[in-house]
């Protein structure tokens, strides 16, 4: 299976992957690659003293392999390719790949003029997955996950209202609400800590993407019930940092 992690440039990407892959491991028992388990192992060091990793250029792909031998790759999208005035190629065909959806975003941009613009062109790449997959209207074996993964929530503006927080997701929700296919979770994840929660994207695609594993990330989910769809909901939870209906 493979999950794709979606963003601008320096919102967390590799640092999340690198912290969940890690939880992950915990959790379930995985084992990444040598190669991986090295260059995420210098990352989460860096992210410990207060270093975040390079920005990512190209596609790097982190291999993991379950307990049932299955493997997850984590894919690393460029985020200068985001960045873009036009919707960039290579932007748009590297979802194409991909089994699940982790769309991250830090919490400070949310101040920005800009955040509207960023969310709608995320929204604009999810609506081109969906429809690659095939009629909105159909009930397939395999739901198509999508996390919207906030970073660095401890520092977004505190004068900043929740309400203002959600409706910049309404692109999101929006695209979403267009297909019975989706399963949608948001959550905030804090890659500076062992504890920061970062497993929960690759957990989400793995209990929708791959059917014989619902149970066993259910008796895993580290944070209270496994919430069903949440991105239509209309409440927040600061302290745990999930939409709840």
């Amino acid at each position: 299976m493979r999950i794709l992690f979606l963003g601008r440039s320096r919102v967390g990407k590799t640092s999340v992957i690198a912290r969940g892959l890690a939880e992950l491991t915990l959790l379930l028992g995985s084992r990444t690659t040598v190669d991986d388990r090295v260059r995420l192992g210098r990352v989460r060091r860096a992210v410990d003293r207060g270093r975040p990793p390079r920005p990512t250029r190209g596609l790097p792909v982190y291999r993991t392999r379950l307990r049932d031998r299955t493997w997850l790759d984590c894919a690393d999208h460029d985020g200068r390719l985001l960045e873009r005035s036009a919707a960039d190629e290579r932007m748009l065909a590297a979802p194409s790949m991909a089994e699940a959806l982790v769309l991250t975003v830090d919490a400070p941009s949310l101040t920005r003029v800009s955040a509207s613009s960023d969310v709608a062109r995320l929204a604009v790449v999810v609506r081109r997955w969906i429809h690659e997959r095939g009629p909105s209207g159909t009930e397939p074996s395999r739901l198509l996950p999508v996390v919207l993964a906030i970073t660095h929530m401890d520092q977004l503006d505190k004068n900043k209202t929740l309400e203002e927080v959600v409706a910049l997701f309404d692109p999101l929700r929006a695209v979403g609400a267009t297909s019975s296919r989706i399963t949608g979770l948001t959550v905030s994840v804090n890659a500076g800590s062992p504890s920061g929660h970062c497993a929960l994207p690759l957990l989400w695609g793995l209990r929708h993407g791959i059917p014989a594993m619902a149970n066993e990330v259910t008796a895993v989910w580290p944070v209270g019930p496994l919430p069903a769809w949440s991105w239509g909901s209309n409440g927040f939870d600061r302290k745990r940092a999930t939409w709840h209906p």
